[in-house]
């Protein structure tokens, strides 16, 4: 992989780095090999930028995780119902026991 930058109107070649990786100042990111594939990491933090299929697959599992989630929080809200109407069921029964 070859990388060149452009310095007072000049192309000079970008050496690359111990791991062969190429450095793009302008965007802060180290452009690299691996498998065979472009890949982008960030210079700062070292994290591999994701590709967009491996965003999207990301982006279904959350859906999935957030419909599961969605579903257990209805269900807990009709427990939570049943338990507030049995509670005034038996607070209504002890008012009426207190009563006669």
């Amino acid at each position: 992989m070859l990388g060149y930058r452009l310095v007072a109107g000049r192309y000079q070649s970008i050496i690359p780095d111990d791991d062969g990786r190429l450095p793009c100042e302008t965007i802060r990111l180290w452009i690299g090999m691996q498998d065979g594939r472009l890949v982008l990491e960030d210079m700062e933090t070292g994290e591999r930028l994701q590709k967009s299929r491996e965003l999207k697959a990301e982006n279904q599992e959350l859906k999935a995780q957030n419909q599961e989630w969605e579903a257990k929080f209805t269900e807990w809200e009709a427990q939570n119902q049943e338990l507030q109407t049995r509670l005034q069921e038996l607070e209504a029964e002890q008012e009426r026991r207190q009563s006669s």
